[in-house]
């Protein structure tokens, strides 16, 4: 099974650039090993976020405000090592 397939699965309808943003921005991919159930997991909880109308950390996929890209925890630690 193609990783597309398994993020259409969680996403029904989903464009290839969002699959694209799922694998290359949700998850750790490459830098680490991802299982289908963790591309699905991924995908599923971006879904639910959207469908909330509310956005995800892109650092560890807490719920941010909008506008922001980060949390405050993650900015905090952005900020502090440099």
């Amino acid at each position: 099974m193609q990783i597309q397939e398994i993020i259409k699965a969680a996403i029904p309808g989903a464009s290839d650039a969002l699959c694209e943003h799922i694998v290359w921005g949700r998850t750790a991919y490459p830098f680490a090993q991802i299982t289908a159930k963790g591309f699905y997991q991924a995908a599923s909880r971006y879904k639910r976020a959207h469908d909330h109308g509310f956005s995800l950390c892109d650092c560890c996929d807490r719920k941010v405000d909008r506008g922001h890209s980060v949390c405050p925890s993650c900015d905090k630690a952005l900020r502090s090592s440099v």
